[in-house]
């Protein structure tokens, strides 16, 4: 596992970025972004209830950043944060805004397990945020493998 954590600073909102590589056996992926969402919100807002913060609630901005990002790190067969400002605020998000991406993971509940046992992640998804977009994609011309990404917002 690589984690990779990023700080920017723009417009008064601070972005932070995480990242993971685990290459995994993976299923039907074709899901969209509101049904990922709604898959990951019970184990993210169970993590941050145990921690004792309020729960997040979907974001339309963050699953269309989430889903910018994961289609674009499948077309390029690569996991990457790319210009993470750039494509949040292109997105739609006015505000602070984390990032994880992932690469391989078979389905929505393990890639929220790698996520939370990785501490980088996990700070991301503890931080003060209240929305959360999560979308996977692949491309079967490069590697075929999910490329996921969670985006989550103030």
């Amino acid at each position: 596992m690589i984690a990779r954590r990023a700080l920017v600073l723009g417009g008064g909102a601070t972005l932070l970025a995480g990242c993971t590589s685990l290459d995994a056996l993976f299923g039907s992926l074709d899901l969209p972004a509101d049904v990922v969402t709604r898959k990951a919100l019970g184990q993210i807002n169970d993590l941050r209830r145990s921690q004792g913060l309020d729960p997040v609630r979907p974001d339309r901005a963050a699953e269309r950043a989430a889903l910018d990002a994961a289609r674009t790190m499948a077309r390029r067969g690569r996991m990457e944060h790319g210009d993470f400002l750039t494509r949040v605020r292109r997105n739609g998000v006015d505000g602070g805004a984390a990032e994880n991406i992932a690469r391989g993971q078979p389905d929505v509940e393990t890639v929220m397990t790698v996520w939370i046992r990785s501490s980088g992640h996990r700070r991301n998804m503890l931080g003060d945020f209240s929305g959360l977009g999560v979308a996977v994609a692949r491309n079967p011309d490069t590697d075929n493998r999910p490329y996921w990404a969670m985006v989550l917002t103030t």
